[in-house]
C-alpha cells in the first residue's frame, strides 16, 4: 500500500478528503465484506488521520518535521518513517 495518508496531507487535502481516499484504498483490503460500524478499516483510518492530520496542538511541530523528512526521502524509505513517527 502506497503512503497514502502522508502524500494526501502534503497534498493539501483536508479531513474528510484523505479520509474519503483511506477508505477507498483499504475497501478491498481490510474488513472486506465486513458491515460493523467500528470495523478494523475505520479504526486504520482514525489511527492514521491522528498521525497525520489531527495531532493536537502540542505534536504539530512534530508533524511538520515527519512530513519534511517524506518530501526528502526516497519512496522506499517512507515506511520506516510511519514506524518512528
Amino acid at each position: 500500500m502506497d503512503r497514502a495518508d502522508s502524500q494526501l496531507v502534503l497534498a493539501g487535502k483536508d479531513r474528510p478528503a484523505v479520509n474519503d481516499a483511506l477508505q477507498e484504498l483499504l475497501i478491498d483490503k481490510v474488513s472486506v465484506g465486513g458491515n460493523a460500524q467500528r470495523g478494523n478499516r475505520e479504526k486504520i483510518v482514525t489511527i492514521l488521520l491522528k498521525a497525520w492530520l489531527t495531532v493536537p496542538t502540542e505534536l504539530e511541530t512534530l508533524r511538520v518535521e515527519g512530513l519534511d523528512l517524506f518530501k526528502r526521502s526516497p519512496q522506499h524509505d517512507h515506511l520506516a518513517i510511519h514506524w518512528v513517527w
